[in-house]
């Protein structure tokens, strides 16, 4: 079975996929924009042909990426929505979080790959797909040649936990069923608008002054409280930075980050997107619907 690792060095966070055997199979080094390794969780799952395909990602928004081993193989992404729209900490009150629990539990695919612009100068691309309700089977080494993929779609959504698996070539037509898949990796998204640091942090602690970490009262010494820490996020930067990717400057964020407007992401920064932000810094909640499978 593999898990993932992660290995700081020189500033860069290097992703390995630690399989059976004591085999390794390097992710490669990954450039940290904000924040690395917000709540990423390696779950466990059946042992099976397609484990190589075990994916890991830095945190986003509207966005999942995929560093994907070139020994995958033919196969297909399974993403399964774990929790949706959970900001830590809550909405301002007149703003709630909308309700997407009924959308939990649900399974979407893995899209085609495609060429998005990154920029426009210098002119530069990254490798993406949308989210679809049926299976797509490729060699994704083939198609990534060792880029990673940044995926997204309605269902992707700011504050929320995905599980991604590897699905073996053998599983086609019988997925729900097949065991011959991946263990499933955790991926968790950003706050919304929460683009560029300082982040927001999601933690509770016991409200003493000591800052100790909790999930409850019970945690704390008694008569202490278990708060979260204050809400400050978005700001003025996440704006800014939103901005500066609009006017294609080197500053703005990149697009998987930038990206938030429409309902399924376009994969390009506009005014919509700089309105969005705006509108989060004002403290409104996620505007935006999941499109539901047939």
């Amino acid at each position: 079975m593999c898990t993932i690792v992660q290995k700081a060095a020189l500033g860069l966070i290097l992703m390995a996929a630690v399989c059976c055997c004591g085999q390794t199979a390097e992710l490669g080094p990954r450039d940290v924009y904000g924040q690395p390794g917000l709540d990423r969780v390696a779950e466990g799952g059946a042992e099976s042909a397609a484990r190589r395909g075990i994916p890991d990602s830095h945190p986003q928004i509207r966005f999942l990426e995929l560093s994907l081993p070139s020994n995958l193989g033919f196969s297909a992404l399974r993403v399964t929505t774990v929790s949706l729209m959970h900001p830590s900490p809550p909405n301002v009150p007149q703003f709630p979080a909308p309700d997407f629990t009924a959308f939990q539990g649900q399974v979407r695919w893995v899209g085609p790959v495609m060429d998005c612009q990154a920029s426009e100068v210098p002119p530069s691309t990254f490798k993406c797909a949308l989210l679809q309700c049926d299976p797509y089977y490729t060699d994704w080494a083939a198609n990534l040649g060792g880029s990673a993929l940044h995926v997204t779609g309605g269902a992707v959504i700011p504050s929320s936990s995905y599980d991604v698996q590897a699905v073996a070539a053998s599983c086609q037509g019988h997925e729900d069923t097949c065991t011959d898949v991946s263990a499933a990796t955790r991926f968790n998204t950003m706050r919304w608008g929460d683009v560029a640091v300082p982040f927001q942090d999601p933690t509770k602690y016991c409200d003493d002054g000591s800052f100790v970490t909790c999930t409850n009262d019970g945690d704390c010494p008694p008569g202490v409280t278990c708060e979260y820490h204050p809400l400050t996020q978005p700001n003025i930067t996440d704006v800014a930075t939103v901005v500066d990717r609009f006017k294609d400057l080197a500053s703005g964020a990149p697009v998987w980050l930038a990206d938030m407007n429409p309902q399924t992401p376009n994969f390009k920064v506009d005014i919509s997107d700089v309105a969005s932000v705006v509108d989060a810094f004002k403290g409104l909640a996620y505007p935006f619907l999941i499109d539901a499978c047939p």
